[in-house]
């Protein structure tokens, strides 16, 4: 049989009946059974090198039917059966299940993703409609360990359709339905769900080249998201939705703007408080917490607020998200006595003044492209009654700040939002 290896030895065996009309050749017909095994690998299959794959069909007047398709791939198994039905356009369903695999480097790039890639946007699949249900176990890909992943799609109208997607793993569970295009233009939508309890931040940013080693915790999520476009800028464009995180017991390992504000304060007591396991490298941070609504190209931040030995602070800001530009404010609140700080920190801090105690707060403006934003001493000459409270607040408050992961993503239904500055700083 022909491959893009060479030729594959195939051994055949099985029972057929082939009828050929004479004056109308087209319309031939072959009826049996088939039944057959690839004595080594070659066969590609949407990227997947199939090896020892063994096959049992029956072939019916205008059909196909898959009694069984059993091989390896990925260093896992798979076994895959189903009924096609049709000519020039096919109908029918099938069934896959998986198991053990590892997709690494297997699935696909969408940055560099050619529209021939998938090659189904013309031809016998631009009329057809075929279901493919999908059960996967134990699928790995980079550092992140899926238990169980199921979806339900269809190849309707020259468009791959995701009707339910669900991805289950240790720590979280990722919903999701959408739909994309399989021709030239690659019209994409998607829209789901993502909750994540206790995920070793460690995993889940070490599987992207890009964020890697930057950052350990414990991160708790809940998530929903929407978005359209035909290119992977225009999906991150086009997001909508809202998240709201809470990560525990982390440490920072590149972040300009922390290293930037202890700069400033001339903080150097960066390993205070830091329990004995976490790495003596980095900014240790016992709890981030932050709301974040998507809309319009960017990420908002709303009342996101950090506690550590060192310092807590909390910031409010937008990042675009095609061009990293972030614009934000930030109050840091070094730990100590109002008296200790003052004589000890060279920058003018803005006093807040309580009955029980008075807090001491700096201003930084953070602006620029992620990761070389600027960080800018900004004075405050007057925060207004409303916004002082509120800070102090943020600032001083014990334990997590939000109690209900799920109210940042209904809306942002959260019941402190922030007032309106009415300082104004000095040049």
């Amino acid at each position: 049989v022909p491959g893009r290896q060479g030729a594959l030895p195939v051994t055949l065996s099985g029972d057929l009946h082939l009828m050929i009309p004479v004056d109308r050749p087209a319309d031939a017909r072959v009826t049996g059974s088939l039944a057959g095994e690839f004595e080594r690998t070659g066969v590609v299959l949407g990227g997947l090198r199939l090896e020892d794959c063994k096959f049992r069909v029956q072939l019916e007047d205008r059909a196909i039917v898959v009694e069984s398709l059993q091989g390896r791939a990925a260093g896992g198994v798979f076994n895959a059966s189903g009924r096609l039905s049709g000519g020039e356009h096919w109908t029918g369903a099938v069934s896959v299940e998986a198991a053990d695999m590892d997709l690494t480097g297997i699935l696909p790039d969408l940055r560099t993703r050619n529209s021939d890639a998938a090659g189904g946007g013309s031809g016998v699949f631009r009329d057809s409609e075929i279901n493919v249900s999908w059960a996967s176990e134990r699928i790995r890909w980079k550092r992140m360990m899926f238990d169980r992943v199921t979806a339900e799609t269809r190849l309707q109208d020259g468009a791959l359709h995701v009707d339910a997607c669900r991805v289950a793993w240790a720590h979280g569970v990722l919903e999701g339905r959408g739909s994309v295009s399989m021709g030239a233009t690659r019209d994409a939508q998607f829209s789901g769900s993502i909750e994540m309890e206790s995920q070793p931040l460690e995993d889940l940013l070490g599987s992207f080249d890009s964020t890697a080693g930057r950052m350990t915790g414990s991160l708790t999520m809940e998530a929903a998201y929407s978005t359209a476009g035909r290119s992977p800028d225009e999906l991150l464009g086009g997001l909508t939705g809202g998240a709201r995180i809470a990560i525990d017991q982390g440490v920072v390992f590149e972040s300009r703007v922390i290293f930037r504000v202890l700069e400033r304060l001339s903080l150097q007591q960066v390993f205070r408080g830091r329990p004995d396991h976490v790495p003596r490298d980095g900014f240790y941070f016992e709890l981030i917490e932050a709301d974040v609504i998507f809309a319009g190209g960017a990420a908002e931040i709303r009342t996101a607020v950090m506690r550590s030995p060192v310092f807590n602070a909390t910031a409010d800001g937008s990042i675009e998200l095609e061009s990293g530009w972030t614009r934000c404010d930030l109050y840091v609140h070094p730990l100590g006595t109002v008296d200790s700080l003052v004589s000890r920190i060279p920058l003018l801090g803005y006093i807040l003044a309580g009955e029980e105690a008075s807090v001491i707060v700096y201003r930084f403006r953070v602006s620029g492209k992620v990761p070389a934003v600027e960080v800018e001493y900004v004075p405050l000459r007057d925060l207004g009654k409303s916004a002082a409270g509120y800070i102090k607040r943020l600032l001083l408050t014990p334990g997590r700040m939000f109690r209900t992961l799920s109210d940042a993503v209904r809306n942002n239904e959260a019941s402190d939002e922030p007032p309106a500055w009415n300082d104004q700083p000095q040049h």
